[in-house]
């Protein structure tokens, strides 16, 4: 289970790498890559239900994800995707962090 977050944890922080560049530089929002995230994101949340903690690293790549996603959405006025995304997005990251909070 441990090995299965990590590898997780990895394949989050790459996907942030291929939506983020675009985000920032066009405000092309990269949808197939966003249900990708929602996949792994999905299955965190399954594999850390119970534990009290999670991994530092885990948790600044999840805050990360949000913020700088919800950041340049910010900038971002006409995309009919945006407020499913930014929403979905923190109820998903939310339930990780905190699995009381949204279940």
């Amino acid at each position: 289970m441990n090995y299965r977050i990590n590898e997780l944890e990895e394949l989050v922080g790459n996907i942030l790498i291929r939506i983020l560049p675009p985000l920032r530089s066009k405000g092309e929002v990269l949808l197939a890559e966003f249900e990708v995230l929602f996949e792994y994101l999905g299955e965190l949340k399954e594999l850390t239900r119970g534990q009290e903690t999670i991994n530092k690293s885990l948790a600044y790549k999840l805050f990360h994800c949000y913020i700088e996603v919800d950041k340049q959405f910010s900038f971002i006025s006409n995309n009919e995707n945006k407020q499913r995304i930014q929403s979905r997005l923190f109820t998903d990251i939310i339930s990780i962090l905190n699995e009381g909070q949204f279940q």
